[in-house]
């Protein structure tokens, strides 16, 4: 059996072909890590390429306007910024154990 990269999509209706699909691999007695989290459609490579052709769009448009500063990568920060906010993340000094707060911008794959 071929496990895809991104897992494979368990529900009530394929348990048991999964389950019949994975014995073999316990046959010899070795153990395995299994992880089970919600399923979340990820975001298709033509969405993603939309959304990086609007930041590229947006950012001709303000650099015509004189800002030319605003680079599609600057239009997708200032974006997330604008809709989708900060987290804090605490970082730690592997030498000195000093804990440093930071705030950095969410990530649309997060959602």
């Amino acid at each position: 059996m071929n496990l895809p990269q991104d897992g494979i999509k368990l529900h009530r209706g394929n348990f048991i072909a999964i389950g019949q699909q994975i014995q073999p691999y316990l046959e010899d007695g070795k153990c395995f890590r299994m992880v089970l989290k919600p399923w979340r459609e990820k975001r298709s490579l033509s969405q993603n390429a939309l959304s990086h052709m609007w930041y590229s769009e947006i950012s001709e448009y303000l650099i015509s306007r004189g800002k030319s500063f605003a680079t599609a990568a600057w239009v997708k920060d200032a974006l997330k910024h604008t809709y989708l906010g900060y987290e804090t993340k605490d970082l730690v000094d592997v030498v000195t154990g000093e804990i440093t707060t930071i705030q950095s911008l969410r990530h649309t794959s997060d959602l």
